[in-house]
């Protein structure tokens, strides 16, 4: 056993760098709980926790990317633009701090039981283990906190600590995709989406209104913020005009039943069905809602369990419910089909 011991470090790094990983990310996660958010999505190696429906499961990470960590969590409420920028603040130095206190920790124990003694230290695996998990955190923490330093992700929670900025209410809404569906969103804060929407049209504001009406079962109101929504993108450029058409589509091919109509605006996007299979990300829906409408009932049920892999991969888990209403349609006209459409994660 003595003679693993100069390598044993080696041959267990990919455990104690899990651990160090999942270390910094409680961090973040724990920190935020304390000022009212909660964790949307958490990943530390092969583990991930995603939040679905108001429920965390447990999975696999599939992302090979992501195996350094990852956490997301969002306030669980409005508490106004000064509370989110604190929490944001903390949550953000909650990974190092986590880290360092933690590596301390773990460094301290060791030499205290070895008598500061480099040889008693080394003799013993267990110690000598929980010294390197120390020293290893300590590194992610301070790294990971120095404001100059890049990940693979973008900057370092020490760049992101600095420059946070209060949220407008489109950005806070933006958030409380991950948690809330658009009927169960605050009052208060859809009240400011309408006052700065009064103020600088945008196209995306209107579309989240739109869903919001929709989940309400306000179908007029929906159909004239669609409209509304579709005149601001054309000023806004392609890229706007196109995820408009989207929304379009899905409401063309459940509210109106009009699948040939839906399929037009699409085209008139730029997006191809027939070339593109079953799309990415929100063209998903779109497609589905479409497919269902004209009675394909197995390749709307394709789109959607796609849909739901790309949620649970972390690519889009605010989609399914910022769709709320228009999941709940399909599984509407699907059961009317004799067909039961399932979009679990």
């Amino acid at each position: 056993m003595k003679a693993l011991l100069p390598v044993l470090p080696l041959l267990l790094l990919p455990v104690l760098m899990i651990a160090c990983f999942a270390i910094h990310e409680l961090g973040h996660v724990v920190a935020g709980a304390f000022f009212g958010r909660k964790v949307v999505l958490f990943i530390a190696g092969p583990l991930q926790l995603l939040r679905v429906e108001g429920r965390l499961r447990m999975g696999l990470n599939r992302v090979a990317e992501r195996f350094g960590g990852m956490a997301l969590s969002v306030p669980d409420e409005w508490r106004g633009s000064r509370e989110y920028v604190r929490s944001t603040r903390w949550m953000l130095a909650g990974g190092p701090l986590a880290s360092v206190a933690l590596g301390v920790v773990m460094l301290g124990f060791p030499l205290a039981s070895s008598g500061w003694h480099a040889r008693a230290l080394v003799n013993s695996p267990p110690l000598f283990l929980l010294f390197t998990l120390g020293a290893m955190s300590v590194a992610i923490g301070i790294a990971t906190a120095a404001p100059g330093m890049f990940t693979r992700r973008g900057t370092s929670d020490g760049a992101r600590l600095r420059s946070v900025e209060p949220l407008d209410a489109l950005s806070a809404i933006s958030q409380l995709l991950h948690l809330r569906r658009p009927r169960e969103w605050n009052e208060e804060l859809v009240g400011l989406l309408m006052l700065q929407l009064s103020q600088a049209a945008c196209s995306r504001g209107h579309v989240l209104l739109h869903r919001r009406a929709l989940d309400l079962g306000h179908h007029a109101e929906a159909t004239s913020l669609l409209d509304t929504a579709r005149l601001v993108a054309e000023c806004e450029g392609a890229s706007h005009a196109r995820a408009v058409a989207v929304d379009e589509a899905i409401h063309l091919a459940l509210w109106q039943s009009n699948p040939l109509a839906a399929r037009d605006v699409l085209a008139g996007a730029g997006i191809d069905m027939a070339s593109m299979g079953d799309g990415t990300g929100e063209l998903r829906v779109a497609f589905a809602a479409v497919r269902l409408a004209e009675g394909q009932l197995a390749r709307a049920q394709a789109s959607i369990e796609l849909l739901a892999q790309d949620a649970w991969d972390g690519l889009s888990p605010g989609l399914f419910l910022s769709h709320a209403a228009t999941l709940d349609r399909m599984r509407e006209r699907a059961t009317l089909d004799a067909t039961t459409l399932v979009y679990t994660i």
